[in-house]
């Protein structure tokens, strides 16, 4: 028997025009193989944070900076759920198969687990507020978060991705993208975080990462392709100008976040 997540993927590319499908494919493909080409997944910061490099101020620096954006994420995640509409408007497709992939993203982001006839969970799983507890254990109180000044770079991406809040082809690139981020640098984040004595072995850092980490119970790279289907379904030729321009343009943002992130490490030294 198929997987929920198999099952609505299939009747995605069955309900999809097989030309449509198989070209918007090959160019999702395309555009995620220059997405991970970027300066981003080779950024200085990766090594730095897995070799330890990140002393206790600029590790907290950063995680204030990532928590204003994980709770955004969320949001985000929302926009996009009720998006899909714009595939009925766009293809005359029914959008439910891609509403439903994007509420799988939405239930592990909320906390919620499976269960036998009822949902399990609860909402201090959410990952927003399994962040925020890293925060706590990390020892920083209320009184330094309400006081603490954003960086420019965290501050404009988070401006940039609420300018597009009302623009389906947006949301799932940024999702695309930034799933891609949480693959690759949730690990050396985590082994920073543990080196400064968070807990990682459950919380935020158990959920991040790439589902083929068997010490974890990540699933960002399931999420991506739950989002690569989507857009292999909603997009035209059109749109893959303003696809590539967009995909670049948060890589580039999330590497100004990282670029802030090692110049203020540099000073602090």
């Amino acid at each position: 028997m198929s997987s929920p997540r198999t099952t609505a993927q299939n009747i995605i590319m069955e309900s999809t025009p097989n030309d449509q499908y198989k070209s918007n494919k090959s160019f999702v493909h395309d555009m995620m193989n220059s997405i991970k080409c970027h300066r981003l997944f080779s950024h200085k910061a990766i090594s730095s944070l897995r070799q330890g490099s990140f002393d206790k101020p600029s590790l907290v620096k950063m995680h204030l900076d990532f928590l204003m954006l994980t709770k955004q994420f969320t949001d985000v995640i929302l926009m996009a759920q009720f998006l899909t509409r714009e595939i009925d408007k766009r293809h005359d497709i029914c959008h439910m198969p891609a509403r439903f992939l994007i509420t799988l993203n939405l239930l592990d982001e909320l906390g919620f687990q499976p269960g036998n006839r009822e949902y399990l969970g609860t909402p201090k799983h959410s990952h927003f507020l399994l962040f925020d507890q890293v925060i706590d254990q990390l020892g920083v109180d209320r009184a330094t978060r309400n006081d603490y000044v954003y960086g420019e770079a965290a501050i404009a991406l988070r401006d940039f991705v609420e300018e597009h809040m009302d623009n389906f082809l947006a949301l799932l690139l940024y999702l695309a993208v930034t799933e891609e981020e949480a693959i690759i640098f949730s690990p050396p984040m985590r082994e920073a975080a543990r080196r400064a004595g968070v807990p990682v072995d459950g919380g935020y850092y158990n959920a991040h990462g790439s589902s083929s980490d068997d010490d974890t119970e990540a699933e960002d790279d399931e999420h991506q392709n739950d989002v690569l289907v989507i857009l292999s379904q909603y997009l035209i030729a059109e749109d893959y100008p303003r696809t590539r321009e967009l995909s670049q343009k948060f890589c580039d943002m999330w590497c100004a976040f990282w670029d802030e992130q090692i110049t203020h490490l540099e000073r602090a030294a």
